[in-house]
């Protein structure tokens, strides 16, 4: 059963409206029923990131499932996925947009936190050797020359090179093609994805929380190798 929230100017209530039924709540229950702290909701009102209600009267204002659901993906995006309050701005105002679910998913991509030095992107190493192009050429991929994970893969390589893993493009290219194989998966996942969240949305979500899951397969998978490898019983 839908449920409205109309929203006081009290800070500290709102009404949550049924067919059946008009109760109270404190704006700490709100809290606690999206999972996003009081002083929280009240910044992301301030920023911009959580819609106005539909104004009823001067003092009151209309609050549907839309907003539960709005700070519920703010919540995944700062939390899980990492983003900035610019970057959660601007990948909200894509979904306001009539975007494709792949654009969207463009989008969040851009948006997700490479973790260079502000600047570094646009400062590459002329010195040094480029992974990304020859690898986005070797692997025949279309990937803007804009691109930020361009400057951060090459980063991350030269970090290895600093600690004497100088891997070559031929030693990458395999985790190139295990990276096109996943990237094909999600593709076809999106694709597939069709319930009343709608898939623009379900993409902010999977770009943003899917990657740490990927990310803990893989230490799963490094576990079963060592214990494999070194014969060590399980649950040890």
């Amino acid at each position: 059963m839908q449920c409205r929230i109309a929203a006081l100017s009290n800070e500290d209530h709102r009404v949550f409206v049924t067919p059946a039924e008009v109760r109270t709540v404190k704006l700490s229950e709100l809290s606690e029923r999206s999972g996003v702290p009081i002083a929280s909701i009240k910044f992301y009102r301030r920023e911009g990131l959580l819609p106005p209600g539909r104004s009823l009267r001067a003092t009151t204002a209309d609050y549907d499932e839309g907003h539960l659901r709005r700070l519920e993906l703010i919540r995944a995006m700062t939390r899980f996925g990492g983003l900035p309050v610019a970057a959660v701005r601007d990948v909200l105002a894509a979904l306001d947009e009539p975007h494709s679910p792949a654009e969207v998913l463009g989008i969040v991509d851009y948006a997700m936190p490479t973790d260079l030095p502000e600047g570094a992107a646009s400062v590459p190493d002329e010195d040094g050797p480029v992974w990304a192009a020859e690898l986005v050429e070797r692997m025949g991929w279309d990937v803007s020359e804009q691109s930020p994970h361009r400057a951060a893969l090459d980063e991350r390589m030269r970090a290895l090179q600093r600690l004497d893993m100088d891997w070559d493009i031929e030693e990458l290219l395999p985790y190139a093609q295990l990276a096109e194989s996943v990237a094909r998966l999600d593709a076809t996942h999106m694709q597939q994805l069709g319930d009343n969240v709608t898939l623009a949305e379900r993409a902010v979500v999977f770009s943003a929380l899917f990657g740490p899951v990927l990310a803990l397969l893989r230490r799963l998978a490094h576990e079963n190798q060592a214990r494999q490898r070194s014969d060590t019983p399980s649950g040890t």
